[in-house]
């Protein structure tokens, strides 16, 4: 049974609307993760909680780049994941700063901003990263033709 264009529109539609989850689980696991303990002042710039946002935020950019238009030029595509990270980023730290024992930090959100940025252009120019990302977690096997 050979898929007409139609079906294979709509299940390449599907596909893509399903990888929605990375991105957006993303942005629920670190919504959950700031409304929790309160966090201890870091009196340095660079810290372990520093390099933490800018991984996080990093893998955020790089699903949101990942999932833009492929038609769209990259760096429009870039400047998209880059703002959107930049955006949930500061929605995180007003969300700290209404949570009890949280409070809201500057430095987080320039950390996130810097993580998403570096990791959109490691997304760009490494194929070796980018290969990594792409890899099939589930590979689909080949269906046989009758």
């Amino acid at each position: 049974m050979h898929a007409t264009p139609a079906s294979q529109r709509r299940l390449a539609l599907w596909h893509h609307r399903l990888r929605w989850w990375q991105p957006l689980g993303l942005m629920l696991a670190i919504t959950v993760a700031s409304g929790g303990n309160p966090a201890t002042p870091s009196f340095t710039f660079v810290s372990m909680d520093k390099v933490i946002h800018a991984l996080v935020f990093g893998l955020l950019a790089t699903s949101i780049y990942r999932l833009a238009n492929p038609t769209w030029p990259s760096g429009l595509r870039t400047i998209l994941a880059i703002v959107i990270t930049a955006l949930f980023g500061l929605a995180d730290e007003l969300h700290q700063s209404h949570t009890p024992g949280r409070f809201m930090d500057i430095a987080d959100w320039i950390a996130d901003v810097f993580g998403g940025v570096l990791a959109v252009y490691i997304y760009r120019g490494w194929a070796g990263y980018r290969r990594f990302l792409e890899l099939a977690v589930f590979p689909r096997k080949p269906r046989l033709e009758p």
